[in-house]
């Protein structure tokens, strides 16, 4: 279910960001706003909690993201806050950068090693991925 949800929204939201030509600027912006939410835990913790009122909510976000974002990723955020899917905040903004990157061809290299590798290493497995790819 929290698959389906999180897919819904974040092609709502691509397709927003297509249609409105603004896939850059709403990218970056989604990034951003990830970023917030994965450093502060408490903050998410905020939005998820129940006994505090949706309009409670909504005014954090709006005191948080407000005139910062695009007015069409605040109106999608007061979705999310209005319709309660403030579980599926991460997953929706992960899906929708899925999506533009699939939109733009970007591949997405993990490397696992035992050790922390130098930077020359990081640099020649760059370096083959940009050659291989």
């Amino acid at each position: 279910m929290a698959k389906l949800i999180s897919k819904t929204y974040g092609e709502a939201l691509f397709e927003l960001a297509v249609e409105e030509n603004k896939v850059d600027v709403f990218e970056q912006e989604i990034g951003a706003i990830l970023d917030i939410l994965n450093q502060n835990p408490d903050f998410v913790q905020l939005l998820n909690h129940p006994k505090i009122a949706k309009e409670e909510k909504l005014q954090v976000v709006e005191n948080v993201f407000g005139g910062k974002v695009a007015k069409e990723i605040m109106g999608f955020l007061n979705i999310i806050v209005t319709k309660e899917r403030n579980k599926e905040l991460i997953p929706i903004l992960v899906y929708f950068l899925d999506e533009v990157k699939a939109m733009k061809g970007v591949g997405v290299c993990y490397v696992t090693t035992p050790t922390e590798l130098k930077d020359a290493q990081k640099e020649a497995i760059v370096k083959k991925l940009l050659e291989t790819t």
